[in-house]
């Protein structure tokens, strides 16, 4: 990091980290910052699509049958922005047989185990919204459940602040692209910005989340899992601010497919303020996603529906329309689970799943004799579309 990118409109200041070199210390939000003309419109074209989105929800049967496999999709997206190389597919399938965590697992293990992390640590925050504000304990406990169980080389405890100087890119801190502060004011930082976060408003809900996303990533507080954590809060913050009654919006689509963008705008109003590129750019992408899962939701839907039209045009018991519903929040069924699903006998549980695969709703995907798992691709084909 280099001080000559730095103007004087930077929204911070250079520290030394002695022989280190420098890091970059934000100033607390909220910046000087007014939302008019083009800005403005943005705002209401995302609040519009957020608005398409949120009257799509009265008409669902049940909206777990959408938000269970939207929040996995973005587990898998978010944690694939990190490096990791799991599927929907292969998630859903480590979901339903987890093996306990031990040591030497192969890297695809960890992958799956990563993002499965990610999947119960944004459960447990919308969760915790019920009762709780956001808090840095709340948030230690979203990094320490997303690092359970999975290799960890950090120095600071997963679940805790770094206290060490971290960076991002280049092969050492002198070579990197952006130096988060200092450890020890890492606290600090992370105080005013849990305090920004519950304050009354005072921008555009949509730019305030924004100006949230990019404080956090810039203090960087942990030595890994920041970027996970970092997007987990927006949809946090979306439920926390009433914008969606349901968590059906997340934005690590946008950013996986807008990658060089997303750092570098985030990057640029750290070092001139430029915070017009960063706020458009995360308008642009509550707007795109809104109206992609939008789509996405009624291609679901339109899915369970000619299924289930299917099906009752012969002689079928409300057992198999419930094994249906059930495959929208997890596409993957073993004989053993549609007995508990259904609550029927291991004999009566097969002849529900075997009508269903013989209908071309599912596929065994293990090859095995027993403990055989069968997948709804056709659901899983929808999530893993790059657009709805």
């Amino acid at each position: 990091m280099r001080k000559q990118d730095f103007t004087n409109q930077s929204p911070g200041q250079l520290v030394s980290i002695g022989e280190l070199g420098i890091a970059f210390l934000p100033n607390p939000l909220p910046p000087d910052f007014s939302v008019y003309g083009d800005l403005q419109h943005a705002h209401e074209e995302a609040m519009l699509s957020l608005g398409e989105l949120r009257a799509s929800i009265p008409s669902l049967p049940n909206p777990t049958l959408i938000t269970t496999p939207f929040l996995r999709r973005e587990a898998v997206l978010s944690s694939r922005i990190e490096g990791t190389h799991t599927e929907v597919e292969q998630l859903y399938l480590f979901e339903a047989d987890e093996p306990k965590a031990k040591g030497g697992e192969s890297e695809d293990v960890q992958d799956a185990r990563q993002v499965l992390n990610y999947v119960r640590a944004l459960n447990h925050g919308l969760k915790s919204l019920e009762s709780r504000s956001i808090s840095n304990f709340l948030i230690k406990e979203l990094h320490q459940l997303l690092l359970e169980g999975v290799r960890w080389d950090g120095k600071s405890p997963a679940g805790q602040y770094r206290i060490l100087q971290n960076y991002i890119g280049g092969g050492r801190i002198q070579e990197a692209r952006f130096v988060p502060p200092p450890g020890e004011m890492v606290q600090g930082l992370m105080d005013s910005l849990v305090q920004y976060i519950e304050a009354p408003r005072d921008l555009p809900t949509l730019v305030k989340i924004a100006f949230v996303h990019y404080q956090f990533e810039t203090i960087h507080p942990f030595e890994d899992g920041n970027g996970r954590i970092g997007r987990l809060l927006v949809t946090l913050l979306l439920s926390r601010y009433k914008l969606l009654p349901e968590p059906l919006l997340y934005l690590s689509a946008y950013f996986e497919r807008n990658r060089r963008d997303y750092y570098d705008f985030m990057l640029n109003a750290s070092r001139a303020g430029k915070w017009h590129d960063w706020v458009a750019f995360f308008l642009d992408g509550v707007q795109s996603e809104a109206q992609d899962a939008s789509r996405r939701a009624r291609k679901l839907l339109n899915l369970r529906e000619s299924w289930r039209d299917k099906l009752q045009q012969g002689n079928v018991s409300a057992n198999l329309l419930a094994l249906v519903d059930s495959l929208f929040k997890f596409p993957v069924i073993s004989i053993n689970r549609a007995a508990k699903v259904l609550e029927l006998s291991y004999k009566g549980a097969q002849k529900n799943v075997e009508r269903l695969e013989s209908e071309g709703f599912l596929v065994e995907v293990t090859g095995n004799q027993r403990n055989r798992q069968y997948l709804a691709k056709p659901i899983t084909e929808i999530l893993n579309a790059d657009s709805a």
